[in-house]
């Protein structure tokens, strides 16, 4: 079944002066009580702009934050409203709870195209609880019921959810539309040979999906710093390289099952390290202490030295390999940037998918900001930050959001 077969367009709603219910992810950083990136505010205004010109009444619902717990009160969405508000040019009425008779009377004065957010569904315990009775709360506020919110598909709230459940008429928003059209081929008949590159630090964390994986594509490329703790299983001497000496058998375990399968896995060959102290390796570096970056082979990383990037022979060796893909899904940084900007192996792992007539996507924060600094985003297929669902797409597990959209 593709990720998007059953579940309604919202094209194919009738929302002319009916209240729609729109779960967007707005839980952006804030910087002195403003917004600080708004990128999935406006990943989420064609959704509402649409719903707006349609003619109905919009209510607005989102986390932000940690979930409130004793002595602590939730976040208020007030500096959410406001940027939402110069976005779209109109007045955001926000409720001062997120359901209850304050919130009831503000969706019931709402005119047809106006727009209402609701306060931190977290101010509630039963939003983390998936709790029936909250649901029920807020489906008093709802005719038809969207999802604008991707990046939680994996997951169970009473937004996400029970409240879907309650209300009959429900669809996917635009972009949780473009996501899993994007998306699907991956999961059902993706384009031959299938490859996979797969960057971050901790192995124990892409373990799951890299023996998901295992069988299923034609070839898994490895960078970042879990590539130290693969190397290391397999006898190389990483130096000051951070790295997960605990899972050192774990890592011996995907380098067996890979084997068997005959899945190719592939690993770098030379490394971009740093030489420097065991204060730096820790992270506690100053100003006065020199370091100096150079390329190594992994067969002969300096005991002074930590690796931070994959080499330039790795990334040719890729490149090449990766020509000839049908389908590329990059997920995870090749290496540690300077300053938080991309890390110079990944931004040559974005020119080299991009050279390939491959449906590729970028997965992640991290890869699809080196695409953006390669200056190849056009040659992607779809870039998007929705980690944590496509992890759970690549392991196997059932998207809920996505399956309580089905009609």
């Amino acid at each position: 079944m593709a990720l998007s077969d059953r579940i309604a367009t919202l094209e194919s709603l009738d929302v002319a002066s009916r209240r729609v219910f729109v779960r967007v992810d707005f839980d952006v950083p804030l910087e002195k009580g403003a917004v600080g990136d708004d990128t999935r505010i406006r990943e989420a205004l064609p959704t509402l702009r649409y719903l707006i010109n349609a003619g109905a009444r919009v209510v607005v619902a989102t986390h932000l934050g940690a979930a409130a717990s004793e002595g602590r009160k939730a976040m208020s969405l007030e500096p959410i409203a406001l940027r939402l508000a110069e976005l779209l040019g109109q007045d955001v009425v926000l409720t001062d709870e997120p359901s209850g008779d304050g919130a009831r009377k503000v969706v019931h004065d709402l005119r047809d195209g106006r727009i209402a957010v609701l306060e931190n569904l977290r101010a509630d315990p039963g939003e983390e609880l998936n709790d029936d009775v909250f649901a029920r709360s807020l489906a008093r506020l709802a005719d038809a019921y969207v999802n604008e919110s991707f990046t939680l598909a994996h997951k169970s709230t009473a937004s996400l959810d029970a409240l879907a459940r309650l209300v009959p008429v429900r669809a996917a928003g635009l972009q949780f539309r473009k996501e899993l059209d994007a998306l699907g081929p991956i999961t059902t008949s993706p384009q031959r040979p299938f490859f996979v590159v797969l960057g971050g630090t901790k192995l124990s964390e892409k373990r799951a999906a890299i023996e998901a994986l295992i069988g299923r594509v034609d070839g898994i490329f490895l960078g970042g710093a879990l590539t130290h703790t693969m190397l290391a299983a397999k006898g190389r001497t990483m130096g000051m390289s951070l790295l997960e000496e605990d899972k050192l058998p774990m890592a011996r375990d995907v380098l067996a099952r890979a084997h068997a399968a005959k899945t190719a896995l592939f690993l770098p060959s030379d490394l971009r390290v740093r030489r420097t102290s065991a204060k730096t390796a820790r992270g506690t570096k100053t100003d006065k202490e020199p370091d100096v970056t150079e390329v190594v082979s992994v067969d002969r990383v300096p005991s002074d030295a930590a690796g931070r990037d994959i080499g330039p022979a790795t990334v040719e060796q890729y490149r090449h390999k990766l020509l000839g893909a049908g389908t590329i899904l990059w997920l995870g940084p090749m290496g540690v940037g300077d300053k938080g900007e991309p890390a110079e192996g990944s931004i040559a792992m974005a020119h080299a998918i991009a050279e390939a007539a491959a449906h590729s996507i970028a997965v992640g924060k991290e890869s699809c900001a080196a695409v953006r600094a390669a200056g190849v985003s056009a040659r992607f297929k779809h870039s998007t930050a929705s980690t944590a669902p496509v992890m759970a797409l690549l392991e196997g597990r059932t998207l809920t959001a996505v399956e309580v959209l089905r009609t």
